[in-house]
């Protein structure tokens, strides 16, 4: 469902710069031993497996994510749109802390001070990231940003992001539960694909919003063909679908 007035409300807004914060999590083997009482030397395999199934059992199946003091960041994309200009910055667990990515994000957006910032709300990414700065001790302004879903005008009970950016013929992904992103980390020993599909959606949040910028006159073909060019040089490869 699209919302015009919400579009509209928004335009005058967010302009043309704006940046947009995508995450991607895992379990958190050591919140998880903590929580439960486990043994130290319990390996992380058995620990995500009692984890999966405490979750489960207070959850079902319908909450594919932990819970956000359960859940460790494991990847981070932030594309910056700023006219024609783009800037991105991806990180992950394979080089940097879940510290470190949290605090790489408070810094871009107070580097971009006054520039909106959307995050995906149909995941509470704000409140997530929130905790996660809690345990750590680190500043982050990004609770009281809107979500994506705002910017575009949708309603997120009745419209997925990814399928929708599809439709559009533009790269975008579902994001697999905590677990499965686990799994790669153990399979392929990092997690270069999932990096990826934090680019590819946070890359697809900005075109279907350009788009919309088009079609409502707020700028030229031109413009849009600028902005779509300049995109497309940072897109990612790698990434398998999910949904």
């Amino acid at each position: 469902m699209v919302g015009a007035g919400c579009f509209g409300r928004l335009a005058q807004k967010v302009a043309m710069s704006f940046l947009i914060v995508e995450a991607e999590g895992i379990p958190d083997v050591d919140g998880g031993r903590r929580v439960y009482g486990l043994e130290p030397d319990l390996g992380d395999k058995a620990v995500v497996k009692v984890m999966s199934h405490y979750h489960l059992q207070h959850h079902g199946r319908s909450a594919p994510f932990f819970e956000h003091h359960l859940r460790s960041v494991a990847a981070v994309s932030l594309l910056h749109c700023r006219d024609e200009e783009v800037r991105e910055i991806g990180l992950s667990i394979d080089h940097a802390s879940e510290r470190e990515m949290i605090e790489a994000v408070q810094n871009r957006i107070s580097a971009c001070d006054g520039t909106p910032v959307f995050w995906d709300g149909a995941r509470d990414v704000a409140v997530w990231l929130t905790m996660r700065a809690m345990l750590h001790g680190c500043r982050l302004d990004l609770r009281h940003q809107p979500p994506v879903e705002h910017m575009l005008g949708l309603s997120v009970t009745r419209t997925r992001r990814h399928h929708l950016a599809k439709r559009f013929g533009m790269d975008a992904y579902a994001v697999p539960d905590d677990e499965q992103n686990w799994q790669v980390v153990r399979q392929q020993g990092g997690l270069a694909s999932v990096v990826v599909r934090c680019a590819s959606n946070a890359r697809a949040t900005a075109m279907l919003w350009y788009r919309y910028r088009l079609v409502n006159g707020d700028m030229t073909r031109d413009e849009y063909d600028a902005v779509a060019e300049g995109l497309e040089d940072h897109k990612p490869t790698g990434v398998n679908d999910t949904a």
